[in-house]
């Protein structure tokens, strides 16, 4: 009688181990160049789509819903420096069923994502630009778009 129990709870555990969802949406990341000189714009595009035939609505933790970075190529998150600060709100993304949404960033070679006036250039060499999504229903992180920062001339 144990026996056929203990069978029986092996069973009833197998059965309840499941896959991991698939995500339900795309995330993708270009940027305009693939080479630049400090300075110049490098406009970054980051695209959420819901492969789906349903909507798709995502929760945020904040006012932030895509998040854009610059890293060494395969190495150390460079841009923003100091990282992402986000308004305190809830927030929500709906996509309808096969669209998409685009957000798009300028880069000029610097430790932000603003003009070049009031930043630190970065030194040349080869790096790639990346976004994340982090909210309630699925986290993820693009696959990086390469971007070679040449010296000025």
């Amino acid at each position: 009688m144990r026996r056929g129990l203990a069978l029986l709870m092996a069973g009833a555990v197998v059965g309840c181990v499941t896959e991991p969802a698939a995500s339900p949406i795309e995330v993708t990341v270009s940027a305009s160049a693939s080479s630049i000189v400090y300075g110049q714009p490098d406009t970054i595009a980051a695209s959420v789509r819901n492969p789906s035939s349903d909507p798709v609505t995502l929760h945020f933790g904040s006012g932030c819903q895509v998040l854009p970075f610059v890293r060494r190529a395969g190495g150390d998150v460079l841009v923003p420096d100091g990282g992402w600060s986000c308004p305190a709100e809830l927030t929500t993304l709906t996509l309808a069923p096969r669209t998409s949404r685009r957000w798009t960033f300028v880069w000029t070679g610097g430790t932000q994502f603003h003009p070049t006036s009031a930043l630190a250039a970065l030194p040349p060499g080869d790096y790639e630009s990346f976004v994340r999504i982090q909210a309630a229903e699925v986290e993820l992180i693009s696959s990086g778009a390469p971007i070679q920062l040449r010296a000025a001339p």
